[in-house]
């Protein structure tokens, strides 16, 4: 039997390899991240030996050209080499393959020469949108991993001078943070294969619902394929690799439906030139419709259009950045057409911007920016992993000093987003420090929720909780934040401040660890003196180099904060406080913030 099979098995192969040698295709294969073209050196021999003619980039800056190497390298340095290869070979009815990073150099290909192209092949890699950068395409965070980014490149801490090539190196930070450009309408012509690499312990289903390439692919027609295997499935199993790509030539855009036309959108709100706000909102069925806003003293109600279109202007408003809402027949509802949200546990209004002249502190200006990072540690005090927004200023990626870090908590049923996107800590610290009035400092926004109850500020069992977020803090917060950043670690290097239910546990916290905080600011909090003298006996020997108080005249925690800042005058706590206008709003949070940015760390 044996002796049989093997001249028929010897047959099929054979006739296998003369089917794939009878398509002869011209490949051109560009890495991905820190790679070189050895990572394609199996799959690129495999489909050689098939009859292909394969041409396998190498990067500027990395793999053989590494000593090419240097921070002013971007993405468009990267498309010009497979651009220029492509010319100079005078390479024809190519199939044009990307891994990985990759994908964004071939996309500025594709929109450079596409006249020059046959296929496309995204192999586990990245598609983006014009104008989109790879930072943009994993949600504009910039690095998952901000440790690895330093002096301008992105670090290879696996390779050692032990290492022995072919290895990955490090790669110019501009190649991630440049935009693509991806207009060119024959290039949107281009047949197109989409590959994902799905791991054993993931299915495609599972992948399809949160890569954006894979939809972003979906949406244009693209053809869709899998492949058993991790990110690196071309060196893990180069023939099965070279096979798909081989057979991915024939694949054919499916047409994509035409989206039916959109109702115009509705500007709202629309913010005059004399200050005035107009509001609107689509709802033909509402039998009554207001609008709230902390810029109101009460609910005005909107009129109503034979088409349902409810209307209101009203003002003329103070310049300041408000939350404001609609009332759809009782029921609470944010604005449709604003995409700027106050970010809440519960109910999420809209913000609008009434601009001054010249501009508030909170207005975005031509200064240098700073960025904000989404961050997860896990948190060994609540059994559960956490959120955490890090502003990092301008030039920190470039550099290599430590800075002083602010940590910096919201109020009740806000999140770790509320001091960014309602309190406009970034922007504010960005006009701050470009005019020299702030110290350059990172700033670390936690989410002040502990998961239990959160008691009133004047009942005893408020001690329990600011404990818990003490220790929340101190044990898990500082630790992650030292640990990925340039911070300094000294008392005088920390500061800590909050709003509401935040500023209770900034103070709380501060008292609790005399020896990490020497910079202390509340903005409309207090703690009593029950709580005080429970857990913090020692407050009046903490000895802090700025302790600040701030409250409005008509916010309801203002007598209870007076109380405790003559509690504070009688152990002869030494302060300072500013009492203003105004109730328990981020308007005066956002006040409270500029004001103390000014004095940390001076």
């Amino acid at each position: 039997m044996k002796s049989r099979l093997f001249p028929i098995l010897t047959v099929i192969l054979a006739f296998a390899g003369i089917v794939r040698a009878a398509e002869k295709n011209t490949f051109v294969l560009v890495h991905g991240a820190t790679a070189g073209a050895w990572e394609w050196k199996k799959t690129g021999k495999f489909l050689s030996d098939d009859g292909n003619e394969v041409y396998r980039a190498t990067l500027t800056g990395l793999g053989e050209r590494m000593h090419l190497n240097s921070p002013d390298i971007d993405l468009q340095t990267h498309i010009n080499d497979v651009v220029n290869l492509i010319l100079f070979e005078d390479l024809h009815d190519i199939v044009l393959t990307g891994h990985s990073y990759g994908g964004m150099v071939i996309t500025g290909v594709m929109d450079r020469v596409p006249e020059r192209i046959r296929h496309v092949v995204f192999l586990d890699a990245a598609v983006p949108d014009d104008g989109m950068s790879i930072w943009d395409l994993f949600g504009g965070a910039g690095p998952q991993d901000p440790s690895r980014f330093k002096d301008g490149f992105m670090q290879v801490p696996w390779v050692t001078p032990d290492t022995k090539p072919p290895h990955n190196v490090k790669q110019s930070i501009k190649c991630f943070s440049q935009p693509v450009s991806y207009k060119n309408p024959a290039a949107k012509t281009l047949d197109v294969t989409y590959v994902a690499f799905v791991p054993k312990d993931k299915s495609a289903e599972e992948r399809a619902k949160t890569d954006k390439s894979w939809q972003r692919a979906v949406s244009r027609g693209w053809t869709i394929r899998t492949f058993p295997g991790g990110h690196v499935a071309q060196q893990e199993d180069p023939r099965g690799v070279a096979t798909l790509i081989e057979e991915s030539v024939g694949d054919k855009n499916e047409t994509v439906p035409a989206a039916s036309p959109r109702p115009a959108p509705l500007q709202s709100p629309e913010v005059h030139p004399d200050g005035k706000v107009s509001f609107r909102f689509q709802a033909p069925d509402a039998r009554k419709v207001e609008l709230s806003g902390q810029f109101l003293k009460d609910r005005q109600p909107m009129e109503k259009n034979e088409a349902g279109l409810w209307t209101l202007t009203v003002g003329p408003v103070d310049p300041n950045l408000y939350p404001y809402n609609f009332v759809v027949d009782g029921t609470s509802v944010s604005d449709p057409s604003n995409p700027d949200v106050f970010p809440n546990e519960r109910f999420k209004p809209s913000l609008v911007d009434v601009p001054a002249n010249p501009p508030l502190l909170h207005a975005v200006r031509d200064v240098p920016h700073g960025e904000l990072t989404t961050c997860y540690y896990q948190s060994k005090t609540l059994n559960r992993t956490r959120p955490l927004i890090v502003y990092t200023p301008p030039n920190y990626r470039a550099g290599t000093d430590n800075y002083p870090v602010l940590y910096l908590v919201s109020g009740t049923t806000d999140t770790e987003e509320t001091w960014s996107k309602a309190g406009r800590v970034n922007v504010i610290l960005d006009n701050l420090i470009a005019e020299h009035r702030a110290v350059p400092m990172i700033v670390t926004m936690p989410y002040g929720n502990m998961m239990g109850e959160t008691p009133m500020p004047s009942s005893p069992q408020s001690g329990e909780m600011y404990l818990v977020f003490s220790d929340e803090l101190t044990g898990n917060v500082l630790p992650y934040v030292e640990a990925n950043y340039r911070v300094r670690v000294d008392r005088e290097g920390r500061a800590i401040a909050g709003f509401s239910r935040g500023g209770g546990q900034s103070l709380f916290t501060a008292f609790r660890n005399p020896d990490k905080f020497a910079w202390i600011a509340s903005y409309a909090a207090y703690l009593t003196p029950e709580v005080c003298e429970r857990y913090l006996p020692d407050l009046a020997a903490s000895k802090p180099s700025l302790l600040w108080l701030g409250v409005g005249k008509d916010d309801f925690l203002y007598q209870p904060t007076i109380t405790f800042e003559s509690y504070l005058k009688e152990r002869k706590v030494d302060h300072r406080s500013l009492i203003t206008e105004g109730g328990h709003t981020w308007m005066n949070a956002r006040q409270y913030l500029g004001e103390t940015l000014q004095l940390f760390f001076k």
